[in-house]
């Protein structure tokens, strides 16, 4: 599908919620001198009693612009001056009148981004439309490759239950990982292994070879033991066949795409042929070098010169400066003209505003995700695996997560991002197909791997919300507006989040405090 026109449209960062109990430990962290400070609220207090001239000249303009009455507006600027001439030595009366007048701060800036939000959400309606939403369902017990199911079947008849399985899961498949190499292609049958959505623990050969009855046994009862070390519950096994997972590698969007955007047409010559593929998401490492990720099957040797759309002298953009590891089908390269914008079909293009960075847990099963791919265009579906370990032409990739949206060739090294409200968020890159399922390497281990991490749209320095080039009070509202926020949380933003494990935490507290006022 050709890009015929690039109409951009802008998804707004969704409105402020700020529980004050969150700015309450924030404040803590911030000021070291919390004596006589009885609870949160008070803690909260003794930060605003702190706060400095320019801070104060901040609070008393947003009271002046609230709904309070004019007498209400001066007795709770007088309170507030009467708080700062007492401190150290406050009241209770001081901690409330410090917490009013911060509310009143909050509420602003919600009916600010409520605003903002409501004009995101008038394209957002559209931009989802343009999804093709998979229609495929999969069923363990309905795989044309299966062969036996060893233990008893999963009962996830409610959220407690699956929760427990899905944690036993994870923990057995942990600590399989070294003990199940040598069953992988192509030292042995296997070439997929990992847990799905049903609550089955699924392994899958290849279905070329002959597997005899002692091999599944030898493998059940491995994992088996695994579990009872693990002190995990029962683990159902389902042993399948299936072909090697499709690495797609074709044609798709070819409008030259200057700077380059995600979810492109790019190619290269390799193998004596030309290959093409899907440019993933503008990038930039630890050191500001800009660029953008594809898929490492496709972009698999360094120095490799790739083009945008077709291989011609002026269409090179860059040369394979790194290769992902062993958990990320990824590679980085450096190219400086690129921007944070995703191509979701019919040449129309979308901010790339956030991304998820953490590590794929329970959690994300049932989340819808999307992709798009240059040849299978925007689709939709959900994840119903993580932690997968897949092998294939040699290369063997632990971590990856699966999902039901469809693909095909030439979709290899596309965006797979999600929505939260009408905010685009950026989980991973896709890999490839098995019969029944995508595969994407998670955002995660392309961190991990190659040490990048996406450009946002507006994509400010840690800490600084407002990029106003000082972590000061405005920051600090924000920052408490995400604080225990995970990525898929409206209110999350990864400025806050300092070492992009996808939720604002203690952690970075700590390094939010070192930041402030400087």
């Amino acid at each position: 599908m050709g890009m015929a026109q690039r109409n951009n449209i802008p998804i707004f960062v969704s409105f402020l919620v700020v529980n004050t109990i969150f700015v309450g430990i924030v404040g803590a962290m911030i000021n070291d001198d919390t004596s006589g400070v009885g609870n949160e609220q008070d803690v909260l207090a003794s930060f605003l009693l702190k706060i400095g001239d320019k801070d104060k000249e901040l609070l008393f303009k947003y009271v002046e612009e609230s709904n309070l009455s004019e007498t209400d507006k001066i007795d709770l600027n007088n309170k507030m001056q009467d708080a700062w001439n007492r401190y150290p030595d406050n009241t209770e009366k001081d901690y409330l009148a410090a917490n009013k007048a911060l509310g009143i701060m909050v509420n602003t800036v919600e009916k600010e981004r409520e605003i903002q939000r409501q004009k995101g959400l008038e394209n957002h309606e559209f931009i989802l439309s343009l999804h093709n939403v998979s229609t495929s369902t999969y069923s363990v017990k309905e795989d044309k490759g299966l062969i036996e199911i060893k233990g008893k079947s999963p009962v996830l008849s409610s959220d407690e239950q699956k929760k427990n399985c899905y944690s036993n899961l994870h923990t057995v498949d942990k600590a399989l990982h070294e003990d199940m190499k040598q069953y992988l292609y192509p030292n042995g049958p296997v070439i997929r292994y990992g847990w799905n959505i049903e609550g089955y623990y699924t392994v899958v050969f290849y279905e070329n070879m002959e597997i005899s009855q002692s091999q599944i046994n030898e493998i059940y009862d491995l994992i088996s033991e695994t579990a009872i070390k693990t002190s995990a519950d029962g683990v159902t096994v389902a042993f399948l066949k299936d072909d090697f997972s499709k690495e797609e590698v074709y044609a798709g969007y070819d409008n030259k795409e200057r700077p380059v955007i995600g979810a492109i047409k790019i190619s290269a010559f390799k193998n004596l042929s030309v290959k093409s593929a899907t440019l993933g998401f503008p990038v930039k490492d630890t050191n500001d070098n800009k660029g953008y990720v594809t898929a490492k099957h496709f972009a698999s040797i360094l120095g490799l010169y790739i083009y945008q759309p077709s291989i011609s002298v002026l269409n090179k953009i860059g040369e394979v400066d790194s290769l992902g590891g062993s958990n990320a089908d990824a590679s980085f390269i450096e190219y400086n003209d690129v921007s944070p914008e995703i191509h979701v079909g019919h040449g129309i293009t979308v901010d790339l505003e956030d991304y998820i960075a953490c590590t794929p847990t329970s959690s994300w099963i049932n989340k819808d995700v999307r992709m798009s791919g240059t040849n299978t265009g925007p689709v939709t579906g959900y994840i119903d695996g993580i932690n997968h370990i897949s092998t294939v032409n040699g290369n063997t990739y632990y971590n990856q997560v699966t999902a039901t949206y469809d693909s095909q060739n030439g979709d290899s090294g596309a965006p797979v991002y999600c929505f939260v409200d009408s905010e685009l968020r950026i989980i991973g890159i896709h890999k490839g197909s098995t019969s029944t399922h995508a595969i994407f390497s998670a955002l995660k281990y392309i961190y991990q791997d190659l040490d990048v991490l996406p450009i946002k749209k507006v994509d400010y320095p840690k800490g600084d919300s407002n990029n106003d080039g000082v972590v000061d009070f405005i920051d600090f509202v924000d920052f408490a507006a995400t604080y225990n926020q995970n990525a898929f949380a409206i209110p999350f933003d990864s400025t806050f989040d300092f070492n992009d494990d996808g939720v604002v935490d203690f952690i970075d507290h700590v390094e939010f405090a070192g930041l402030y006022q400087s």
